[in-house]
């Protein structure tokens, strides 16, 4: 049993419990006060909502007046652990087998499910492209105060603007692509260690455009590699280009993340011409469904596209990821 610090949150005190029961099945609790000890009959909802990994299980009051709400997750990695607590909105949808929960403080329904119609066709996509059904029952989108912009296993914390921002401008939906294609390349594909971070963001970068270009059109799609593709150039003409493959990742600068992220999905786009559309995205389904639950290194993803490629990308990968002379 592991126990978490007490936390404030919105001016509610929030003690966390985390109980592993064996090595792939994760408990956790959430124990928040309730309003001033009143009977269950008076009050038999929390007075606030909350979101964590995996599926709500169960909910308990004391006499005290605290409740305990229980979530249970049968797959979790210790690094994407994750909570939200507030006096949420929530709005849920059933598409397949994957319950869509929705949760913020200041969206009408309509407006939440205006902002987040596009996550059941996401899903669809990314399935279709990684070959990999989503892993979990359900997926929770929270849209929370502040700057926030996070994936967790099994659900995404983006910041209240992100809300205004789409609902003015329905293509303005690159962040919740982002975050929610991390649940395949980031969460279940996910780099063995730091140094390859690159195969988590660029990845997710990519296949966010990659989504909105069948959503929107190529078009669409070519607008955001050209702002990959001068982000990455204005790092490299200030000298600080370097491999994809970092030596570590203990102080990464302003310009590292520009790397891992823009230039890791430019190197992606480039990758996908230089194969052609039918390797290409069938290496990305190799690569998906042999390391899905499983760590990679760069070294995995080039194997498996080289497998579906049926060629030798080393020339590729030397100059665009390892920046190697040749």
């Amino acid at each position: 049993m592991m126990k978490f610090a007490t936390t404030s949150t919105a001016g509610m005190l929030v003690r966390l419990k985390m109980l592993l029961l064996t090595g792939l099945l994760l408990a956790l609790a959430i124990i928040a006060p309730g309003s001033g000890g009143q009977s269950y009959a008076q009050n038999p909802l929390p007075p606030f909502a909350d979101s964590w990994n995996g599926v709500h299980s169960f909910l308990t009051y004391s006499p005290n007046g605290n409740y305990t709400t229980s979530f249970i997750q049968s797959i979790a990695w210790r690094y994407d652990f994750g909570f939200s607590v507030g006096k949420f909105r929530t709005v849920s949808e059933r598409h397949g087998h994957v319950e869509l929960r929705y949760l913020s403080e200041q969206y009408t329904d309509d407006e939440l499910r205006r902002i987040f119609r596009d996550t059941a066709n996401m899903i669809d996509f990314y399935e279709e492209r990684g070959g990999v059904r989503y892993a979990d029952p359900v997926y929770t989108q929270v849209l929370a105060a502040g700057g926030v912009e996070q994936e967790m296993s099994s659900f995404t914390a983006l910041r209240e603007t992100y809300g205004r921002d789409v609902l003015a401008n329905e293509r303005a939906i690159w962040l919740a692509a982002h975050e929610l294609a991390h649940q395949w390349w980031g969460n279940m594909v996910t780099n063995r260690d730091w140094t390859h971070f690159w195969l988590n963001e660029g990845l997710a970068s990519f296949m966010a455009s990659a989504y909105k270009e069948r959503r929107f059109g190529r078009e669409e799609y070519m607008k955001d590699i050209a702002e990959y593709r001068a982000n990455y150039e204005k790092v490299r003409d200030a000298g600080k280009d370097r491999s994809l493959v970092f030596p570590d990742w203990n102080r990464p600068t302003r310009e590292d993340r520009t790397l891992v992220y823009d230039k890791g999905a430019y190197v992606i786009h480039l990758l996908r011409q230089e194969m052609g559309e039918r390797a290409f995205w069938n290496g990305i389904r190799r690569y998906t469904r042999k390391y899905f639950g499983k760590s990679v290194v760069t070294l995995d993803f080039q194997t498996e596209m080289e497998a579906a490629s049926g060629k030798s990308l080393r020339t590729f990968f030397d100059r665009w990821v390892y920046l190697r002379q040749s």
